[in-house]
């Protein structure tokens, strides 16, 4: 549990206990009760009567760091119709990453499939999510990993900022830099209206993963030269994004970028004009992203004229 909901229980008074398992493990394996110190340090506690834990192999993990295995009689057997959901000794794969501490007691760590691997490290993206998460002016996050030629991957922090909230970067990460190793700090942060979520309200990282990357391509270069448009356009292409998915991720680097004033406002404005200039005729869904641009560009400068 994130650690302000731990200290918002524990000052009114309130018993608290902290559990981990999934509707495949009836429906928890992991309990810890009564122990406030250990869950202000994210420990979920031990396995209980009757259930098995392992940590399973995990590429690139320390020792005390793996997969959860379990194993017990309140397990799922089989999936609808006949999936097996166990191993052939029983055990069920979690896809989660946990670490088995000193004492015995587990910390869920992240996802298998969210890790990030940079310069050879693993990087878990639900501690760094934590931290951010704090920051009063942060609605809600995701972190991420994105290709990165040195690095393999580089940890980009994609933040939704409650309204009326100016925050920068610096003190957005300023917990996150006090707390963990320097390798696991975002490298950068992404600011969106909103995240991309399946229907159950979980955030769609593959979807936000190629959101984030394509808009990288275009705010790495296109900020710092905005005249550069066609080569970015091409130099994206390359990597099979189509230049619809370019402008629009363009739009919204943009419109970021000018309100942060961190790209001057004429600058935009004769960046904006390229899709006319070079002949590009943007379709709906481009010309709704393009339009945006407009309320961060000032009554100052002439709209983008679609």
């Amino acid at each position: 549990m994130p650690e302000p909901l731990v200290q918002a229980f524990l000052a009114r008074g309130l018993p608290l206990g902290n559990v981990y398992g999934a509707t495949e493990t009836g429906p928890f394996s992991i309990a810890l009760t009564n122990d406030p110190e250990r869950m202000l340090q994210g420990v979920c506690g031990w396995p209980c009567p009757g259930v098995q834990a392992r940590l399973g192999p995990l590429e690139g993990a320390s020792p005390d760091t793996g997969e959860v295995w379990l194993r017990g009689p309140a397990l799922v057997r089989h999936y609808w119709p006949a999936l097996p959901a166990l191993d052939a000794q029983g055990w069920f794969h979690s896809g989660d990453v946990a670490r088995v501490n000193a004492d015995g007691s587990w910390t869920i760590v992240g996802r298998c499939k969210d890790m990030i691997i940079s310069g050879g490290e693993n990087i878990y993206p639900a501690e760094i999510e934590g931290l951010l998460g704090q920051h009063p002016a942060v609605a809600e996050c995701a972190v991420l990993g994105v290709p990165d030629a040195r690095w393999g991957e580089r940890v980009v922090a994609v933040v939704v900022m409650h309204e009326q909230q100016a925050v920068s970067d610096d003190a957005l990460l300023a917990l996150v830099r006090e707390r963990l190793a320097r390798y696991k700090h975002p490298r950068e942060v992404v600011r969106l209206q909103a995240l991309p979520k399946t229907a159950l309200g979980k955030v769609q990282k593959a979807l936000l993963k190629e959101r984030v990357t394509v808009q990288d391509v275009v705010s790495s270069r296109w900020i710092c030269k905005p005249l550069h448009l066609l080569d970015c356009c091409l130099e994206a292409a390359k990597s099979g994004s189509t230049t619809e998915a370019i402008l629009s991720a363009f739009a919204a680097a943009a419109a970021s970028a000018c309100a942060a004033r961190t790209w001057p406002m004429a600058e935009a404005s004769s960046a904006l004009c390229w899709p006319q200039r070079s002949g590009f005729q943007p379709t709906p869904a481009c010309r709704v992203s393009l339009l945006q641009v407009r309320p961060a560009m000032g009554a100052g400068n002439k709209p983008l004229a679609l």
